[in-house]
């Protein structure tokens, strides 16, 4: 298990509540062609977090780089007008740093709610794997 955590860039606060719901549910797809699980995730202004089940003969890096490329790809397609309020012209939806962590000293409980309370009260999204989402075919 993996936690993997992609920054904005510039930690621009340019996430709406929208934009998170939507890259949740894309980073669960792209999880899935990838031969991942997305086990929980969570949007705040400017970053995200992420916990997901990996194999271990999935290399971290391509699965962060295939994350922030499709994320950044189609939320720059869904939403370009609000992006641009923030983000102008080559600018990168992502910062080039990531955090990834193995989960084996606590408890996979516990690294879920750490996501889940990422967020105010007011702000909250959640998203948790209920098998609704199934893997890309091949």
């Amino acid at each position: 298990m993996r936690n993997l955590i992609p920054h904005s860039s510039g930690r621009k606060k340019v996430i709406t509540d929208e934009m998170g719901d939507f890259m949740k549910n894309h980073a669960a797809y792209l999880c899935g062609r990838m031969d991942c699980d997305l086990l929980s995730a969570e949007t705040d202004r400017d970053h995200m977090h992420l916990l997901i089940s990996m194999a271990p003969d999935v290399a971290p890096v391509k699965l962060i780089n295939t994350l922030k490329t499709g994320l950044s790809r189609e939320v720059h397609l869904r939403y370009k007008e609000h992006i641009e309020k923030y983000l102008w012209g080559d600018s990168p939806f992502w910062s080039a740093s990531y955090f990834c962590a193995t989960t084996g000293s606590v408890s996979m409980e516990t690294v879920k709610k750490y996501i889940e309370e990422q967020r105010t009260d007011d702000h909250r999204r959640k998203y948790e794997k209920s098998g609704k989402y199934v893997k890309a075919k091949r």
